[in-house]
């Protein structure tokens, strides 16, 4: 141990042994005066917010204290702690505790700071009841999804819901429903997804509340969406982007616009898509929605690397990513570094598009988003393929399609069972390559992209003329 941290140890050590020799009531009293000393820099106490949960609640206004609420409430929390019993004329300084941490959550939830946002919001429900309890237990939970911790914030979304079913709280139920039903969507569990959504929209249909009926018909929207269910699906967005306008709520009308774009993208209507994409992103851009803005960015760059427009792409995909990583959002940036990875294949640049599949595939599997490692384990196998690595190739293909099977990504288990059915045929393995191609072009023509069966269609009768045999998988006389 050199001498600087020998001084520095001792130092903290007579800090905390001066600190114990104070008596408890003193140790309260100073806490309790540094709360006080320090509201009368910043010229008084902060203001109260709106209730947890009730109806048209607020974001908090900004007050000089905020960059150390987290400080005071822990204070508050200290003074609290440093007397055995409660003070004979109730307890003042829990709810100056409580003012704190609900401020320290909010401003780390407005910032980005996940982990801050998260620790803030459970210490403050164990503080509360009711619906109290249960919101701030459902803002821990979005502070994990939104770091990509799907894992950490189930258990709370559970617990949250239980507490608002205990009071009776439906508006509450509603949300914590359509909050499970993303989750349950981004982590591939779809019929859960679709019961959630399904609880919710009871819900808000039941309390008539025009706002979150939007909010729950573009959820839906989603999920038929990502299941193939296209026609059903447009339907549904363009009813929730109806409500949205009609309620004037301008952050939801640009997700539902985001997602009728990725929609027209994938079923070959390029123009509408980017029109849509633009101008999802100009009216965050506006609400200052930095994480919708990052991942309608990194959508509208693969759409530009589709229409071939590479540096552009290139350039939308920095942009994407340098928002993600601001904001911290894990699950957001492995899908962007997925996409960004097909547009260096396109480029030929394989050995770029290998490394950054890879350390996608490292995020979907961190934050447990099966849906995503699916389409990058089945992209992956393809850059094999290419390379040669055949063996790798054929287990990734493999391991894809029983992830797209198990998550009900139907697109993407069509056109990546076409994909094998070329390696298989190249292989010699004609009588298995054509069951596999039977299967992934009836899947593509039963979920509408025609586009893309002509696209693998292109590639199959290409490498049954390679193979000798018949574009049927047939041997040729």
């Amino acid at each position: 141990m050199n001498a600087e941290s020998a001084y520095l140890f001792r130092h903290a050590l007579l800090r905390d042994a001066a600190y114990q020799l104070q008596m408890p009531g003193d140790r309260a009293r100073l806490h309790a005066l540094a709360i006080e000393a320090f509201e009368d820099l910043v010229g008084g106490r902060a203001p109260e917010p709106a209730p947890l949960g009730s109806i048209g609640e607020k974001t908090i206004k900004a007050h000089r204290s905020d960059p150390w609420a987290s400080e005071l409430a822990t204070h508050a929390r200290l003074s609290r702690s440093a007397v055995a019993a409660e003070p004979v004329h109730g307890d003042p300084l829990r709810a100056v505790q409580i003012l704190y941490l609900r401020r320290a959550a909010e401003n780390a939830m407005s910032q980005y700071r996940h982990h801050d946002s998260e620790r803030s919001w459970r210490e403050l429900a164990e503080l509360l009841e009711g619906v109290g309890r249960s919101e701030a237990l459902r803002r821990a939970a979005m502070s994990n999804r939104d770091a990509g911790r799907a894992r950490a914030a189930e258990p709370l979304y559970d617990r949250a819901l239980a507490e608002a079913r205990r009071v009776g709280h439906r508006r509450l139920q509603g949300l914590i429903q359509g909050d499970l039903a993303n989750l349950y969507h981004m982590t591939g569990r779809v019929s859960l997804a679709e019961s959630a959504q399904a609880q919710m929209q009871t819900i808000f249909t039941e309390i008539g509340d025009r706002r979150l009926e939007g909010l729950s018909q573009a959820t839906l929207g989603m999920i038929l969406a990502d299941s193939g269910r296209s026609k059903a699906a447009e339907e549904t967005l363009y009813r929730a982007l109806a409500i949205h306008r009609e309620v004037g709520e301008r952050e939801f009308e640009a997700i539902a616009l985001g997602n009728l774009a990725t929609l027209y993208r994938v079923t070959g209507r390029l123009e509408a898509a980017e029109r849509h994409y633009m101008l999802a992103e100009s009216i965050q851009r506006g609400t200052g929605n930095r994480r919708s803005e990052g991942v309608i960015a990194g959508n509208l760059a693969v759409l530009y690397a589709e229409m071939g427009r590479f540096e552009l792409s290139a350039q939308t995909f920095d942009h994407a990513q340098t928002i993600l990583r601001e904001i911290g959002d894990r699950r957001a940036e492995g899908v962007t570094m997925g996409n960004r990875a097909t547009l260096f294949v396109r480029a030929g640049r394989l050995d770029e598009a290998r490394e950054t599949y890879e350390r996608a595939l490292a995020i979907h599997r961190d934050v447990g988003d099966r849906r995503s490692e699916g389409a990058d384990l089945g992209n992956l196998a393809g850059v094999h393929a290419v390379a040669g690595r055949v063996g790798e190739a054929e287990r990734g293909y493999r391991e894809a399609l029983s992830i797209h099977a198990e998550v009900r990504n139907l697109r993407l288990e069509g056109a990546h069972r076409c994909d094998y059915a070329t390696l298989l045929l190249g292989l010699g393995r004609a009588a298995e390559a054509r069951e596999e191609w039977r299967r992934g072009s009836g899947l593509l023509r039963e979920q509408g992209d025609l586009g893309e069966l002509e696209r693998k269609s292109a590639e199959w009768r290409q490498a049954c003329t390679r193979a000798g045999v018949g574009d049927s998988g047939r041997d040729s006389e």
